[in-house]
């Protein structure tokens, strides 16, 4: 890491919000799923009551069937099946009518799962850049301190001084490109 990184609290804000924006990925993984078991339930007991209600019927033709034009109940278990079975035909509409709306908020909170995790990949090879960068500031501080000391020269140092502030310019550019990256990123 960097330190005294002047973008130290735009990290720590991009840490906060990735984590915001996984757990709300996961909630809505998670309501998806929750939404088509309960709405398998109530399938299962619509099913069954039209089974309890009419078991002379073939099951198949009972599965959808519209109980809109059917006679109005008169017995007591009648009249509360028939106002259940109208509640929960209209739970399952509301659900299977919501459910486009969830699926691109889910795919909306995935893009975002998916963009602050480059962002924060960027932020890493930014350190790491840096980290190399400082490796080649304290490897030519030193060997130039190193050729100031001897008394006549050597080609031999003199080229690994060279190769060494070439690495150094390759770094300091590769730093310099991954920090304005990711600045203008953020």
């Amino acid at each position: 890491a960097i330190t005294s990184d002047p973008l130290e609290k735009e990290r720590k804000e991009l840490a906060n919000y990735a984590g915001r924006v996984q757990a709300l990925h996961q909630h809505i993984v998670r309501l998806l799923t929750l939404t088509d078991e309960v709405t398998k339930v109530r399938q299962d007991i619509l099913k069954d009551i039209q089974l309890i209600d009419a078991p002379e019927e073939d099951e198949d033709t009972l599965v959808g069937r519209d109980r809109k034009g059917a006679q109005e109940p008169t017995d007591g278990y009648s009249r509360a099946t028939a106002t259940f079975v109208d509640r929960v035909a209209e739970q399952n509409k509301t659900a299977r009518d919501a459910r486009p709306q969830l699926e691109k908020t889910k795919m909306a909170a995935q893009e975002l799962v998916k963009r602050t995790g480059a962002l924060r990949e960027k932020l890493r090879s930014r350190d790491r850049a840096f980290d190399e960068l400082n490796h080649y500031n304290q490897k030519v501080t030193d060997l130039k301190a190193d050729l100031a000391k001897k008394s006549k020269p050597n080609p031999k140092e003199d080229d690994r001084l060279a190769r060494n502030v070439d690495k150094h310019r390759m770094a300091q550019e590769r730093f310099t490109a991954l920090d304005r990256e990711v600045r203008d990123d953020m």
